[in-house]
């Protein structure tokens, strides 16, 4: 069992971390932190790889999959955690499109194309050994609770929840289950 894991260097992802380690999966941990900054946190975790990156950078994305790859042959699990709110908040008559970019190119394209890459292996290992695979991704009650001092926060979790739809719908036939969690508010970083 590999589980890939984003956002996971504090918050929700690195809780996750923590439960999927305790679970006895080997972890590839994904978040925009660097490696040094992290160490000591990553270090106690068995089987765990950690990879700094961004979400947004479709490079990055690939890196983080062939890591997972080449160390463990195998994802079965794919949680998508990793989000971003607005650097500042404003109301919607102010947002500006370099806001709206910055969290919907991390929260909603580096989702879907990072869900993509792993699900497209997914389907492989289905294809190949009848592997069973999961992908979960992390929304918010923002995806139908109205913010209007946040809109694209809101708007790109409404789409990781079209996202998860999606997804499900596509690999029903490959036995691979894809849910989403809606947390409300939590004490994290952000």
């Amino acid at each position: 069992k590999v589980a890939l894991i984003t956002g996971a260097a504090g918050g929700i992802g690195y809780a996750t971390v923590e439960k999927f380690n305790k679970e006895g999966y080997a972890i590839v941990a994904m978040d925009i932190v660097p490696e040094e900054k992290v160490a000591d946190k990553f270090a106690s975790f068995e089987n765990a790889i950690y990879v700094s990156g961004n979400l947004a950078n479709p490079q990055d994305r690939l890196n983080v999959v062939t890591t997972a790859i080449n160390k463990f042959g195998v994802i079965t699990a794919l949680v998508n955690v990793a989000g971003v709110a607005p650097k500042v908040r404003n109301d919607i008559l102010e947002m500006t499109e370099e806001s709206y970019d910055f969290v919907m190119d991390i929260n909603l394209k580096g989702t879907f194309f990072l869900t993509q890459l792993v699900a497209n292996q997914m389907v492989k290992q289905f294809k190949n050994e009848g592997t069973r695979c999961y992908i979960a991704n992390v929304s918010s009650c923002s995806a139908y609770t109205s913010s209007t001092s946040r809109g694209e926060y809101c708007v790109s979790k409404a789409g990781v929840s079209m996202i998860t739809k999606l997804f499900a719908d596509r690999l029903a036939e490959y036995n691979i289950t894809v849910n989403e969690v809606r947390p409300g508010i939590i004490m994290t970083g952000m």
